[in-house]
């Protein structure tokens, strides 16, 4: 999960060399990776090292919607319950501040949290009361967790792309006006230099002529 566009700092570069940070640590393993992109930047930049791609490169919206995560969701739980994969991974940058961006890589299928601990059971038997059955249930729900982690990191990428570019722009506004800065002391020394240069001349001919 990349931008679309660049002039955002190392926004790009950390989702790139997270990238292939985790192809390095997967080839023991003779793994076959594919990749889904979300975000051109990234895409623009891997294409030629990876060619696995599982989809075509979905837009990064500066402005995510649940839709956006739904579409993304449906395609990895659809290759994910056919077995076509054993596991999805998400790489994208989770916001931490207006100067600072953390490149997170993190699996989402199957759940790598720890199980939840078990609490001590009623000895009051309650009622059945799921409907549809448990399958069918927990498909939902695992579903329904991917499509929201898949939106919480697009909230996070988008806003980090924003920051990031807002402070790239900072940072050149501020690159300009040195530079600018220091031309004009340059030039204001070469002018006075040349002043001096003529003034003297002046002067050694009047002295000259006497």
């Amino acid at each position: 999960m990349s931008a679309d566009r660049g002039l955002c700092g190392g926004f790009n570069a950390a989702v790139v060399r997270a990238v292939r940070e985790f192809h390095a640590a997967h080839e023991e393993r003779a793994a076959k990776i594919d990749h889904l992109y979300i975000g051109q930047k990234a895409y623009n930049t891997l294409k030629g090292e990876y060619p696995g791609i599982l989809d075509h490169v979905l837009p990064a919206s500066s402005h995510p919607s649940v839709a956006d995560s739904d579409r993304v969701a449906k395609r990895v739980m659809r290759v994910f319950s056919w077995k076509m994969y054993d596991e999805v991974w998400l790489i994208s940058n989770h916001f931490v501040n207006s100067m600072t961006n953390d490149c997170r890589t993190e699996r989402l299928l199957p759940d790598a949290r720890p199980p939840v601990p078990k609490v001590q059971a009623d000895p009051m038997p309650l009622p059945r009361l799921i409907e549809p059955n448990d399958e069918r249930l927990l498909e939902n729900l695992v579903y329904l967790w991917i499509q929201l982690s898949l939106y919480y990191a697009m909230l996070h990428s988008a806003t980090g792309e924003l920051a990031a570019r807002v402070m790239a722009m900072n940072n050149s506004t501020m690159n300009l006006n040195a530079m600018e800065k220091e031309l004009r002391t340059r030039r204001n020394r070469a002018r006075q230099a040349a002043i001096t240069n003529e003034l003297t001349e002046i002067v050694s001919g009047a002295e000259a002529l006497k």
